[in-house]
């Protein structure tokens, strides 16, 4: 009797496996991955083997148990939401316009950046009639003064409090909002900056889980908060995937494999990639913030390859077109060769 050894989950023990539990999960018609659920052993080739060797055995095809366990595409969709807990929007668009910034770092309410106010000015152009969604893909807040972040020398500008940041971010957005048509959908994001407001209170005073204000989206109730918002099942939206500063949007699309619209590194740039079954576009949206600001004074005046903008995107009978940028150059944005 063949014996195949795994680990044991817990990394101490050895377990063993027999063929002839081996071949009543065949006989069940358990597939090679519930199989070594089943058993807590590990995939690898002699896994492979040894299963193969338990279909002869019992007279089924290897390839048959292994196709008819796979769960349609759908429904692994909806296993992987569940499983990894993801708060996932979904939305169908055929034609239309998507606006797209993210970034801001809203934390002062008397200031107001360069793309942020070309931001709320194209709301008001012809691409309003076509508007299908605006979406902030992260960091609407800084919130400095709850990073674990200490606050440095004295020569540094002190960082605005949490009211003062949720009244900007509150003043902000109500000024997108007051731009965009009617029932227009408003989505956002979760960057890591916005998760800071919960993760203090989270750590410090679990015991007020639950109660109004303690989470963010309580202060701004008319945009849905998300992890990630999908489009027509090729486009998705999220903070951030890959790291680092060179090719981020080409490592999103190949990772992805369909369109990926990212923020957190503050780029603004697209790449596209083609494949046989079509071209699909890795875009960082750049930050609506202006590069100078304040509340970027950690960088101690060292250069930092960002660009202050935004992205439109354009849907044509349900193909995405090549995403178009909107690029602050020195005090003006400029969007389709004009000054916004």
């Amino acid at each position: 009797m063949a014996i195949l050894y795994a680990p044991h989950p817990e990394g101490s023990n050895v377990k063993k496996v027999s063929d002839e539990e081996i071949d009543e999960c065949v006989r069940q018609g358990l597939s090679p991955f519930d199989i070594c659920r089943k058993l807590d052993i590990v995939w690898g080739s002699g896994t492979k083997v040894r299963i193969e060797r338990a279909c002869k055995r019992a007279g089924v095809s290897f390839s048959e148990i292994r196709v008819s366990n796979c769960k349609s595409k759908e429904e692994y969709k909806i296993l992987y939401n569940i499983s990894a807990d993801r708060r996932v929007h979904t939305l169908g668009i055929k034609d239309g316009i998507i606006l797209v910034g993210t970034d801001p770092h809203y934390c002062r309410l008397e200031h107001i950046s360069t793309a942020h106010r070309a931001f709320c000015t194209i709301l008001q152009t012809d691409i309003k009639q076509d508007l299908k969604a605006v979406i902030l893909n992260g960091d609407i807040g800084d919130f400095g003064a709850v990073s674990r972040f200490p606050r440095g020398p004295w020569r540094n500008v002190k960082r605005p409090d949490i009211k003062s940041e949720l009244e900007a971010v509150q003043a902000r957005l109500g000024e997108i909002e007051d731009k965009c048509p009617r029932r227009t959908p408003l989505l956002r994001t979760l960057g890591n900056h916005d998760d800071r407001f919960e993760a203090r209170l989270s750590a410090v005073a679990p015991e007020y889980e639950g109660m109004a204000g303690t989470r963010l989206k309580d202060h701004i109730p008319r945009w849905e908060e998300c992890e990630r918002i999908d489009i027509n099942d090729d486009c998705e939206f999220i903070h951030n995937i890959k790291t680092g500063e060179f090719s981020r949007d080409r490592m999103n699309v190949l990772s992805t494999g369909h369109h990926t619209v990212v923020g957190h590194s503050h780029q603004l740039h697209v790449w596209p990639q083609t494949w046989r079954r079509g071209t699909f576009y890795g875009v960082c949206c750049g930050t609506l913030a202006d590069l100078d600001d304040d509340v970027f004074q950690y960088l101690g005046s060292r250069p930092a390859n960002w660009q202050s903008g935004f992205v439109v995107l354009s849907w044509y009978n349900g193909v995405m077109l090549y995403p178009e940028v909107a690029t602050v150059i020195g005090n003006d944005c400029f969007f389709r060769g004009k000054k916004i």
